[in-house]
């Protein structure tokens, strides 16, 4: 598979939605992940963990659909959290004002444990 091309799979652990983003997410592939988080989060406490460990770039709009969609979460009583961030991804919310804003682990396994105990 090419290291470059965006791709994402869902998955559910108990009630808790993991989404899987690979390769580098634009403007036009942030639409698909978009839909992808709008689908999962329209729910009464929505639980999703965005799996980060395969994403090589990530636009700073598309930083911001982070941001989005964790107030979402937050406003139906749920969580967003990131786990696997690189670290010039890390660097870049940094950058924009979000990581301190947002729910981020460094493993899975972590994000996991977190959106449990909502």
């Amino acid at each position: 598979m090419n290291e470059n091309k965006a791709s994402l799979t869902t998955e559910r652990v108990a009630n808790i939605c993991i989404v899987s983003v690979r390769g580098s997410v634009d403007r036009a592939f942030s639409q698909d992940l978009w839909r992808t988080l709008e689908q999962w989060s329209n729910v009464d406490q929505p639980c999703i963990v965005v799996d980060c460990t395969h994403l090589t770039y990530i636009n700073s709009s598309s930083c911001g659909m982070f941001f989005h969609f964790h107030r979402i979460c937050e406003e139906r009583n749920g969580r967003l959290a990131l786990c696997g961030l690189q670290e010039k991804i890390l660097a870049m919310l940094k950058m924009l004002g979000l990581q301190p804003l947002l729910h981020i682990t460094e493993t899975r396994e972590q994000a996991l444990i977190a959106r449990s105990n909502v």
